[in-house]
Parts: C-alpha cells; sequence; structure tokens
C-alpha cells in the first residue's frame, strides 16, 4: 500500500518572493491590479455622473477618454516609482547586508511583488484622492473635471482646440492660468474665464507703452515689456493686457511703494491687497479707476500685468465679474 503524502503548506497562500512557477505578475500584484483597474474604471463613471449632476451633460466618450488619459499622465508616476526603486534594492540588498544572502527568499521576486503592490496601493489611494476632490467641488456646484490636475477645463477646451500654438496651465485653483506660446516662450498669468469665448494673439512687445496707454498710470523705469495679450470677443472692444517685467535687483517693497507714493501724489486712494505673494494694486479717485497686478511679488524682480486703458487686467477669480462695475471707466 503507497501511502502518498501531500507536501506541507501546498494549499496555503504563498509568501512574497515565493511566486508559483515565477511568473512576472506574483498572485497578490494580480489580484491588486484588478482591483486597481475596477477602482479607476468607478473614478471614470464618477465623474462623468458628477459633470452630468452639475452642468446637466454628459461628456462623450472621446472628451471622457481624454480627459482621463490626462489624469492618467498626472498620476502614473505613483504608480511606476515605487517598482523601480524598491525592487533594486531588495535584489542588492546582500552587497549591503551580507547576511541576507544566507536567507532562501528570491529577493528580487521579493522587492518586484512589494515594489509593485506599494505603487498600486499608491496608484488606488490617488484613485480615491481624485473622487474626493470631484465629490466636493460637485456639492459646490462646480463642474468637477475644471480641478482634476492636468485635464484641461472643460470651459478651456474649445480655446485650446482654436489656439494650438499656446499652452493653458492651471496653477492657482481653477481659474487663475499661466498662457504660453509654444514657438516664442514667455508667458502670461490671467483668469482662464477671459479666454474662454475669445481670439487671442500672445506676442513679444514690439511697442513702446507709457502711462497715457493705462489711464495715466505711470510705468516704474526699470519696468520692461515683456509680452502683449490681445483678447476679440465678438461684438467687444479689443482688449489689451501687458506683462512687464524687473531687473532683480528690484524688489516688491520698491515696486509697491513706487505706485503708493504716486497715488498718495496724484491724489489717488490706493491700497495694495493679496499676498503672500500675488498682489493687486487699485487707485480711485471721483469714480475713476486704475489697477494692477503683481502675481509673483515673492520673486526678485517681479512682472506686473497691466491692461491698456488702466482698466483691471483679467488675473484673478473676481476680475471678470468686475468688468460690468467697471464699464464706464473703459
Amino acid at each position: 500500500m503507497n501511502d502518498t503524502h501531500e507536501p506541507p503548506g501546498r494549499d496555503q497562500p504563498l509568501a512574497p518572493g515565493q511566486q508559483a512557477d515565477k511568473p512576472l505578475l506574483a498572485p497578490s500584484t494580480r489580484r491588486l491590479a484588478r482591483r486597481a483597474l475596477l477602482l479607476w474604471l468607478a473614478l471614470t463613471v464618477l465623474l462623468a455622473g458628477l459633470q452630468l449632476q452639475t452642468t446637466g451633460a454628459l461628456p462623450s466618450p472621446l472628451d471622457l477618454a481624454r480627459r482621463m488619459g490626462e489624469l492618467l499622465q498626472e498620476s502614473w508616476l505613483f504608480l511606476v516609482v515605487p517598482p523601480l526603486v524598491i525592487a533594486p534594492l531588495a535584489g542588492m540588498a546582500p552587497l549591503f547586508i551580507p547576511r541576507l544572502a544566507d536567507f532562501a527568499v528570491d529577493r528580487w521576486a521579493l522587492g518586484r511583488e512589494v515594489g509593485i503592490n506599494m505603487g498600486l496601493f499608491a496608484f488606488m489611494g490617488l484613485g480615491l484622492a481624485w473622487a474626493g476632490v470631484g465629490i466636493a467641488y460637485a456639492l459646490d456646484g462646480t463642474d468637477p473635471w475644471d480641478h482634476m490636475p492636468g485635464v484641461t477645463p472643460p470651459y478651456l477646451e474649445g480655446f485650446v482646440a482654436r489656439h494650438p500654438q499656446l499652452r493653458v496651465e492651471k496653477i492657482n485653483g481653477v481659474y487663475e492660468v499661466n498662457l504660453t506660446h509654444r514657438e516664442t516662450g514667455g508667458w502670461l498669468r490671467l483668469d482662464g474665464r477671459a479666454l474662454a469665448d475669445a481670439e487671442v494673439r500672445l506676442e513679444r512687445c514690439t511697442t513702446t507703452w507709457s502711462a497715457t496707454d493705462f489711464g495715466g498710470l505711470p510705468l516704474h523705469p526699470k519696468a520692461e515689456c515683456r509680452r502683449v495679450l490681445t483678447l476679440q470677443r465678438t461684438d467687444e472692444p479689443v482688449r489689451v493686457v501687458v506683462s512687464f517685467g524687473t531687473p532683480v535687483e528690484l524688489s516688491f517693497a520698491e515696486l509697491r511703494r513706487f505706485y503708493e507714493d504716486w497715488a498718495k501724489a496724484a491724489g489717488f486712494e490706493a491700497s495694495f491687497s493679496g499676498g503672500p505673494a500675488r498682489w493687486d494694486f487699485v487707485a480711485r479717485r471721483d469714480g475713476q479707476h486704475r489697477h494692477l497686478h503683481v502675481p509673483n511679488g515673492r520673486s526678485p524682480g517681479p512682472s506686473f500685468v497691466l491692461e491698456r486703458g488702466g482698466r483691471r487686467p483679467p488675473t484673478s477669480a473676481d476680475l471678470v465679474d468686475a468688468e460690468a462695475e467697471e464699464a464706464p471707466d473703459r
């Protein structure tokens, strides 16, 4: 009579580093990969549903695929960095700790399994974070896609399609963006909603500007024109926004003092508001308003933005809303 015995522990779950038949991905990794895929598919459905709730319209399949692709581009490092770091460290561990060479564990397999699993956990955690962001803003009545990192906000998709030579990057929250020309470089910071339905040109400066162009608001003697943005909307006057730079030896405190001294001498009631980096200067007198925006007050040689005519430049969330109030001063 043959008494055969199964090897002990044959049906037990494999420990890390003990992969059956040495597959590329361990069983635990394959399970986590399936769960990560399901979670991101659920995130896709959730964001589409939140858009329907907030805007009353579902994204087209192509728009949905493109937006999720942009979101994945912002998230993929969380997936790949852990295995790229942990697997080599585990494999080379005996070089630094000789006693580890005595353990009968495939260190490369162990490192690969642990690293990929950690990457998948981070990837799933990030998906949950994006879901939380989307839900939070949807409860506030905002399209969740506007707040997804790396995703072109839906209100700017038409603008980006019409202006392939320009790159739009969200910087502060949703609506403040950097506008950059892909060929000539340079940048100008403004409220993205000013771009949504406009035809735009972003050009290097070729014009000499003076206080007359900005409603009497003087230019700092060391200011140098960098970029000119022209915005044209149907049935509206052309708007021209100009970005100026200053030399690195000039501080924001000096720039601020220059405009406060000018306002005092000219009889304007003036003030700077904002901080710690972004500042708005407003000068008022007899119903007139003059405005200047400083997007980088912390940097040596701060830049500033003016709009032709002295109106408030479209540079923060409340600026577009203020245009109607300032119409008489155009």
